[in-house]
């Protein structure tokens, strides 16, 4: 039986009874939760390598059109707050996002 052959049964949504192997039942199973699980780790891996994006104060500052002193009070009064690695300042750009949306093009 082709995929065209059993989408019309499908959709013709008739009854019927359909007889089907344990063992290629198990098969089946296999199959669907391993396709899940590679959509899901690969949907987890998108989702942390945008998380892990980063933006120095510079390119923040550049983005909003704002000047450091700006972002400075921002980061004090926890608008948008800051990681420090070694000397610089890096800000995620999951945070520069939601409030980028957040406010609508108004950041002040």
């Amino acid at each position: 039986m082709d995929n065209n052959t059993i989408k019309a049964i499908f959709e013709s949504g008739g009854n019927f009874a359909l007889e089907i192997k344990t063992e290629d039942l198990l098969k089946l199973g296999d199959y669907l939760v391993a396709q899940t699980r590679a959509s899901t780790i690969e949907e987890c891996q998108r989702n942390a390598r945008a998380e892990d994006a980063t933006m120095t104060a510079t390119e923040v500052c550049e983005f909003f059109k704002i000047n450091k002193t700006t972002l400075w009070r921002w980061d004090k009064s926890g608008v948008l707050t800051h990681n420090k690695v070694g000397k610089k300042r890096l800000y995620r750009r999951t945070d520069i996002d939601k409030l980028y949306n957040s406010k609508e093009g108004n950041y002040n």
